[in-house]
Formats: structure tokens, C-alpha cells, sequence
């Protein structure tokens, strides 16, 4: 299989999950440079079963959805008119490679659109790009597709996807296929075995490999081999594929590169799966070949300075100890498990903090964690965050992080989104993540996934007071109280029981110095900093504004411009002018905007509702009508 990117229209390409379809004329002397992920024959019924795919035969390339786009990798218009401009020379074999010997290969696995390598009588490893191969039959042995006799036929009974592989990336591209019945391929037990690399060190820089398949035999050309085929490429170091303008900075640990610089040899769409190996001559007709990488991806086939990409073997060992020696238990039979240590069974570990309290974040991503991020820091302005994830890997996962927090310490909470779309894969706010704080075990703040750029929520432990609480108390001598979540709300002072928003003892008349940050839409969206001299330019509109903290109006803090000072009211409070949104269900479920004449009309009833921004009631803002 094999994933193509055109180099004009970067689409990744797959036959099952069709949101456009565009046919390319083949017509032309010279091809644009794709980007494939080298399996997808297309000579296989099977083929039309598995996302991906390039179905060549009549040269239609799929576009996926959203979360299947690759990255756009080409981005200046020299590399793209270079890449388009390269040529495929019409000889060209594997690419560039010849026929195989039929003793060559005995662990080579057909796998129909991949191809794969026995690496112990009951398991077959492969790309994880290539998809599931459950139910299906694979051949062992594979060499000539017109010989019903070449080869095993087995039945994948079992298929599994490295947990680390990364669709869009495609890092980490393997795969197990645990065969339903063993095979065995040592009739002639002495003349070829396959063991696997487990050296980082290895290859070395220059070493020659081998590649095997039977892919294309020129990128495009749909000329699918039926004798199996194979080439010889040499191992370049992951710093110099890096260096290439074509993968600059994707080759990953998990990775590896093989070809010559100036093309022309190169494993190739089909070949998706199977394997590059290192050979050693024994002598007397005898060979040891080590498994260094499974054919992965890469752009084009044979192109000059686009060498095939591989994934290496040796970084992901451990993986494959575990599921073949552990979950599936084929330690006898398996020569790789020698050594091996199965992990101890552990319980699920007790989150215990000393003498402190537990937030729990809960955080579901959407189809593009590695844009989002999470931190949590003291609220006193401390710049080392007391937790941080600074990004997540895994795509519509739930994640759970438990930290210790002080008593009595007050603290926030801020999550981001690099793509300015929240938890959302789409801007129409569908398809969304989730996230969530718990303090001991009580749940204190749901977030709205669909928050944009960031979001942040301030919370205290015990009986801590948040800054902004704190602020208000000492700056108007009010009595403030804690809701669910630490949120300040006013409470009365005076001994009638009234709301308190402006009975501070001796409240000053003077404006704030400073700038303040003001909310320019209802909905609190948009913010800017401003003075109270701007506010007076248009103070009928502006004093009604709230701050940042919506606790306080911008009249709170600008009292001498916007008129709102004792010394300035009548003795009968006058209704304020204009239109307020007012809850007309107790939950705040439901607004609706109202005049004071309209609260007139039933005053029984509206006075004692409350405003949108859930401080004042309707009685503060049509005192006169409501006889306050």
C-alpha cells in the first residue's frame, strides 16, 4: 500500500472513504512526485477492501476526510517544480531491481495488496498502514503467482496494530498477523534464515540492503510482477535522509532510509510490508538474513534524493517481545524471546497525596491532539507550572492526570489549542473532545470544548480565596463568599438583607487608575484593555460593560464617569435606559431582553429575577420600578 502525495495537491489517497474522486491523465512525458505508501496492488479483489489504497488500475486517487490528510510537506514553489519536473526512466524494476531466486526468500509472506516476513512459525509482521488482515489468507513462501503449488496458504486469525502507530505521520508502522495454524519453512533448514535486528547500531552507514516484493515495477506504471523481486539499496543514516528538501525533518527514530541519491532503484507501491534485510554469506550455500526494516513509505519511486522509507526494526523490540512471547505466548517457538522477561503483573497503582488535596484533569482529544495542550499553575502569578502537558499524541483518547495540590492555595487551570478550534476537529464545533476538573472527588468545572485559542478556570483549595476575590474584598470592604468552583459572589451587608453591589462602607467616588480589561460582546468573547477616559466618550453604551472577572460592571470601576456614586444618586434611584438580559427561569436556562417598562408590567414576578450576568437582580437595574 501506499500513500501518495501529489505534489501540487498533497491529498492522501484511498478507495473506501470517498469524498472526491480526480482522474490523472498518464498521458504526460514526466509525473508529478507522490509521496506513496508502498502497498496497494491492484491486481487483488481484496484490495478494494482496505482505506488507503491506491487503486492504480484506472488511476483514481481518493481523497480521505479531514483526520486522514497527511501533513503538506512541500511547501516553497521551487521543491514543487523540482519534484514535478523529475522523470521516470521506463525500465525501471522492484524499481529498478530483478528477479528474486525461488530458494531466495522462503519467510516472504503474500499478503494480496502487502507483503509481509514469517518471523516464527505463527507470526507474520507487516505495515500497520497496510490494514487489518483478520480472516484474510496470506502465502508464506510466495515466489510465482501463476504456480498454484508456490508457497503456504494460511489464515490470519489475529491482527494487531502497534499502539504507537501514527496514521498521519506514519510513525511506528507495524504489524502482527498471528497465524491459525504454524508453518514450517525449514525443509532446507540450512540455506536461509530470517532473524530480527535488535542492534540500533545496525545497518551501518553505506551497508548494502536487500528489498523484496512484488510492487510496481515504475511509480505509476500499474506493472505488477508475478515472480517475486528483489533490489539492492544502500543504508543512508536518518541525518542525511533529514537533510533531503523532500523528507526535511520526518524521518523519524522509529525510521529508517535506503537508496542511492541519484534514484533509480527502489522498493515501490505493492511492496508495503515486506522486507529490507541485511545478508550475511555463511559459505557452503548458506545465508543469515537480518530483518532491519518493513517497507513504509516515501516519495515517488526511485526518484533522485527521495530514497524509500522503512520502519526499523530495532526501535520497537520490546513491543514485539510482548505481544509474540507474552500475550500470545510463542516464547518456544520464537527465537527472539530468548531473554525475555515477561513484565511483573502490578496493581493498579494508589494515588495518595500526604496531608494535601486531589485535582483530577480529565481530558478527551479530538482527531488532532498534538494541537492541544494543558497546564496548571499557582494563581499567584508563579511562572513554573505546578503540572503540564504540553501535548498529546494519541487521537480521541481519554486521558486522566491526578496532581497534588497545598490546602488553602488558590490556583488555575488554562488549556490550548494551537489551531484556535478547542477540542474540536471541525469549526463547526462538532465532533469535540471533552475536558473536566474533579477536586476531591467533586466535580467543580465542565468545560465548553469549543473554547477556541484557550480557556481558563481559577479554583481554590480549602478555604483559599481567589486573587480576584481577594482584590474586591480589599478594594470595597465587602463581604464575599464562595460558590461551586471557587466563584465569587456578593453577599449583603446591610442588616435589611439587600443585595450589595455598591454599600461598601464609604464607597469612593473616584474612577480606578489603569486599564481594564472590558468585555466588548455580551457573550464575553472579545476583550480590551481601556481607560475611563474612553469609557466617558460613549458612557451610555460603556458603562454597562463588564469586566474581565465578571463580577464587577465597568461602572464599578469608573463610579465618577458613568454617574454611579451615592453622592450622585437621587433619593428615588432612577431605572436605568435600555434593554438587559434577564433569566425568566431559575436555572438561567432561559433570557430574554427587557425595558423597565416591560418589568413594570409584572413587577411581582420580574423584580426578582435575575441578570445575565447572575450579580445583580432585576430590582438593581429598575430600582424606581421595582419601588427599591
Amino acid at each position: 500500500m501506499k500513500i501518495i502525495f501529489s505534489a501540487s495537491t498533497f491529498l492522501l489517497l484511498a478507495p473506501v472513504v470517498v469524498a472526491a474522486a480526480t482522474t490523472i491523465d498518464n498521458s504526460s512525458s514526466s509525473r508529478s512526485s507522490a509521496l506513496l505508501l508502498r502497498g496497494g496492488d491492484a491486481h487483488t479483489a481484496a484490495a478494494a477492501a482496505i482505506p488507503r489504497t491506491h487503486k492504480s488500475s484506472t488511476t483514481i486517487l481518493w481523497e480521505t476526510s479531514k483526520q486522514h490528510q497527511p501533513r503538506e510537506i512541500v511547501e516553497d514553489v521551487e521543491l514543487q517544480r523540482r519534484l514535478q519536473q523529475r522523470e521516470l526512466k521506463p525500465t525501471q524494476k522492484i524499481v529498478g531491481g530483478e528477479e528474486a531466486e525461488a530458494w531466495e526468500y522462503p519467510y516472504y509472506v503474500d499478503m494480496s495488496w502487502c507483503g509481509g516476513m514469517l518471523i516464527a512459525p505463527q507470526v507474520v509482521m507487516t505495515a500497520a498502514h497496510c490494514g487489518d488482515f483478520t480472516g484474510q489468507t496470506v502465502v508464506v513462501g510466495e515466489y510465482d503467482k501463476t504456480d498454484d503449488s508456490s508457497g503456504q496458504q494460511r489464515v490470519c486469525t489475529k491482527h494487531i496494530i502497534d499502539p504507537k502507530y501514527d496514521d498521519y505521520s506514519t510513525n511506528y508502522d507495524f504489524a502482527l498477523c498471528y497465524l491459525g495454524e504454524p508453518i514450517d519453512i525449514t525443509s532446507d533448514p540450512a540455506r536461509v534464515t530470517l532473524k530480527l535486528n535488535q542492534d540500533a547500531t545496525v545497518p551501518a552507514d553505506g551497508e548494502e540492503l536487500q528489498v523484496t516484493g512484488f510492487g510496481d515495477l515504475a511509480s505509476g506504471s500499474e506493472t505488477y510482477p508475478t515472480t517475486l523481486r528483489e533490489a539492492l539499496v544502500p543504508y543512508l543514516t536518518n541525518a542525511k535522509c533529514n537533510d533531503y528538501s523532500s523528507y526535511s525533518g520526518q524521518i523519524t527514530d522509529a525510521m529508517m532510509c535506503a537508496g542511492f541519491d541519484e534514484g533509480g532503484i527502489d522498493s515501490c507501491q505493492g511492496d508495503s510490508g515486506g522486507p529490507i534485510i541485511s545478508r550475511t554469506d555463511l559459505g557452503d550455500g548458506k545465508y543469515e538474513d537480518i530483518l532491519v526494516g518493513v517497507v513504509s513509505w516515501g516519495y515517488g519511486c526511485a526518484l533522485a534524493e527521495t530514497p524509500g522509507v522503512y520502519a526499523r526494526v530495532s526501535s520497537n523490540i520490546p513491543w514485539i517481545q510482548e505481544v509474540v512471547c507474552n500475550e500470545w505466548d510463542l516464547s518456544a517457538s520464537s527465537e527472539f524471546c530468548s531473554g525475555y522477561t515477561p513484565p511483573a503483573p502490578t496493581s493498579a497503582p494508589v494515588f495518595i497525596c500526604d496531608n494535601e488535596e486531589v485535582i483530577k484533569i480529565d481530558l478527551t482529544t479530538d482527531s488532532w491532539p498534538e494541537e492541544t495542550s494543558i497546564m496548571l499553575y499557582e494563581k499567584d502569578g508563579n511562572s513554573s507550572p505546578l503540572f503540564e502537558m504540553p501535548q498529546y499524541s494519541a487521537q480521541n483518547t481519554a486521558n486522566q492526570h491526578k496532581v497534588c495540590l497545598q490546602k488553602d492555595t488558590c490556583y488555575t487551570f488554562e488549556v490550548s489549542d494551537t489551531a484556535n478550534d478547542g477540542l474540536c476537529a471541525e469549526a463547526t464545533g462538532e465532533n469535540c473532545g471533552s475536558f473536566s476538573l474533579t477536586l476531591n472527588d467533586e466535580v467543580i468545572f465542565n468545560g465548553d470544548p469549543n473554547f477556541g485559542s484557550s480557556a481558563t478556570h481559577n479554583f481554590c483549595t480549602g478555604n483559599g480565596t481567589p486573587a480576584d476575590c481577594a482584590e474586591l474584598q480589599a478594594t470595597y470592604g465587602v463581604v464575599l463568599k464562595k460558590t461551586t468552583g471557587n466563584q465569587c459572589i456578593w453577599m449583603s451587608l446591610d442588616e435589611n438583607g439587600a443585595d450589595c453591589q455598591i454599600c461598601a462602607e464609604e464607597s469612593s467616588c473616584e474612577d480606578e487608575s489603569g486599564k481594564h480589561w472590558i468585555h466588548l460582546k455580551s457573550n464575553g468573547t472579545k476583550l480590551r484593555p481601556k481607560k475611563c477616559a474612553w469609557v466617558g466618550k460613549s458612557p451610555n453604551g460603556r458603562c454597562k460593560k463588564n469586566l474581565e472577572d465578571m463580577i464587577r460592571t465597568v461602572a464599578d470601576v469608573c463610579p465618577e464617569t458613568c454617574g454611579t456614586c451615592e453622592k450622585n444618586r437621587g433619593k428615588t434611584n432612577p431605572d436605568e435606559a435600555g434593554k438587559h438580559w434577564i433569566h425568566l427561569k431559575s436555572d438561567g436556562s432561559k433570557l430574554r431582553k427587557r425595558t423597565c417598562a416591560q418589568v413594570a408590567e409584572n413587577p411581582n414576578a420580574l423584580c426578582k429575577k435575575k441578570l445575565k450576568d447572575m450579580i445583580r437582580t432585576v430590582a438593581d437595574i429598575c430600582p424606581e420600578t421595582c419601588g427599591k
